[in-house]
């Protein structure tokens, strides 16, 4: 009887021990904390890449103008604020 007592903590001490073991295991597999920051930044990175183009698509589709646009209609207006003035 104190045999099988014996044996059974002994048993409990190994899974311990195993189980110990497989927890450090894993956690020496994670990545980093550097490694998590640089993957964060690249998601963040892209995803801020893809609304970017997709509110564009969005914005010209709904026919407003974009900057690119602005600039270039003052740039063709802008010698006609003068002639205005002094017509």
């Amino acid at each position: 009887m104190l045999r099988r007592i014996e044996e059974g903590f002994v048993i409990g001490l190994g899974l311990l021990a195993l189980g110990r073991d497989k927890a450090r295991s894993i956690i020496e597999k994670l990545p980093k904390h550097d490694e998590l920051m640089r993957h964060g930044e690249l998601e963040r990175s892209e995803l801020k890449k893809k609304i970017t183009t997709k509110l564009s698509g969005v914005l010209s589709d709904m026919g407003f103008a974009t900057r690119a646009d602005i600039e270039d209609l003052a740039r063709k207006t802008g010698g006609l604020a003068p002639k205005a003035k002094t017509g």
